[in-house]
């Protein structure tokens, strides 16, 4: 030590804040490993390992020159102080910058990527229905005049006779539904994606749901859950078909109201209905049709593959 005190010593040349730099790094790369699936969990480690380092960096500093802010002969603290913070945002920038050009992504953009597709399918869809209802004044039979020659993604399409629009992608297990509503001249709709926090703000018209309650139970019981609101659906259709010796007009078109597992549901008026559990993307589809000896037969598919139902279709992811 001189008579003149102790000189500041850069944070290059502190151990304890290069260990932290690279903790940082590592965090960051942690942090930004791709999601592989939708309903993969978040984990807030690696932010409070960011956060700890990040803080950490100039606390090392200042410890390690603890003996130079001390001194009251070492010239020029207040500027020591202030490079010493300097340093420590020039350093934080760079392993910001080194990790973020670095790190790994694509995987998780292309996943998005492809629930934005899903989206703008739905939309062009949703124009289709908006034209017509421009033409004939009314949403009544909007779907029977859809094209489902575009949609691209893997799973099922699902239009309404009255406009109603449900895509199921059983690769991304991810559900985009759209109901329109006419007021007067004007046609109002209702989004739902799910899992919401996968889709835009404006898609979250149900942001809470099994997924987001963690509800507990594997993909067969959650299956199995939706299959008695099924029963009970198929139950009354096919009632009201024999009634009237068709299945057209053999149901009250409208949602499915959520109870349990049961996140989104609707039947149309011919009698389909489709059934959506978010906790395991769990979808089913059932469809109606008249026998000529007056019974009804009912088609039934099932996602993803460990939700399999006796009888029922089950699609391969």
């Amino acid at each position: 030590m001189s008579a003149a005190g102790p000189a500041r010593i850069s944070l290059l040349f502190t151990p304890a804040a290069l260990i932290l730099a690279l903790g940082f790094v590592i965090a960051f790369y942690w942090a930004a490993v791709p999601l592989s699936s939708l309903r993969a969990e978040s984990n807030w480690l690696p932010g409070l390992i960011l956060a700890f380092c990040g803080a950490g960096i100039p606390v090392a500093g200042f410890i390690r020159n603890r003996q130079f802010f001390a001194d009251p002969r070492a010239p020029g603290r207040t500027r020591g102080a202030a490079l010493l913070v300097a340093e420590s945002a020039t350093l934080l920038f760079i392993l910001l910058v080194f990790a973020n050009a670095t790190a790994g992504g694509d995987k998780e953009a292309a996943l998005l990527g492809r629930i934005n597709a899903l989206t703008i399918e739905a939309s062009e869809l949703r124009k289709q229905v908006d034209r017509h209802a421009q033409r004939r004044g009314s949403l009544t039979d909007a779907g029977k005049e859809s094209d489902l020659a575009g949609i691209a993604h893997r799973g099922e399409s699902f239009i309404g006779r009255d406009g109603t629009i449900i895509l199921y992608d059983s690769d991304l297990r991810a559900l985009a539904a759209m109901i329109p509503e006419q007021r007067g001249g004007v046609i109002d709709w209702q989004y739902f994606g799910l899992p919401a926090r996968a889709f835009p703000p404006h898609w979250r018209g149900q942001p809470e749901s099994s997924f987001t309650r963690d509800d507990p139970g594997d993909p067969a019981e959650h299956s199995q859950a939706l299959l008695r609101i099924a029963a009970e659906l198929q139950q009354r259709i096919s009632a009201r078909a024999k009634e009237l010796g068709s299945v057209a007009g053999a149901a009250n078109a409208g949602r499915v109201p959520n109870a349990g597992l049961l996140d989104f549901g609707f039947v149309d008026r011919d009698g389909r209905f489709a059934l959506y559990s978010d906790r395991h993307a769990v979808f089913l589809y059932y469809e109606p049709s008249m026998r000529t000896d007056g019974r009804v037969n009912w088609l039934c598919r099932s996602y993803p593959r460990e939700a399999a139902i006796s009888g029922c279709a089950t699609q391969l992811d």
